[in-house]
């Protein structure tokens, strides 16, 4: 199986939470792989992929960022809102969540899922 906390947020919901620490406690956790997804359009404003690569050089992020400039995997998940997260293992969403959340809520939900 695989679980895969898949996250889209501004930069601010980005740099305010706390999931580089979720991240460095569950990426050697087998089957567990995390990511961002970012450059789709948020009302007059897009990142490119410089963009999205300065920000993860400034705030330290490890975990990988997806550049979406089309918003695909924006509908694709079903996102409305940000920030939001879902929690997918074998293929399917087993949890989804918008608006910030701590390390210690995600952290609750990926051990529901990794058991």
């Amino acid at each position: 199986y695989e679980i895969m906390p898949s996250l889209v947020g501004s930069e601010m919901c980005i740099r305010d939470s706390a999931l580089n620490e979720v991240y460095a406690n569950y990426k050697d956790t087998s089957g567990f792989n995390m990511f961002a997804i970012g450059g789709y359009k948020l009302g007059s404003n897009q990142d490119s992929k410089g963009d999205i690569a300065s920000f993860k050089f400034e705030y330290g992020l490890e975990f990988p960022h997806l550049y979406d400039p089309s918003a695909e995997l924006m509908r694709d998940y079903g996102f409305q809102s940000y920030p939001s997260m879902v929690l997918i293992k074998d293929g399917e969403i087993v949890y989804s969540h918008s608006g910030k959340l701590s390390a210690e809520a995600l952290s609750a939900e990926i051990d529901k899922h990794l058991s």
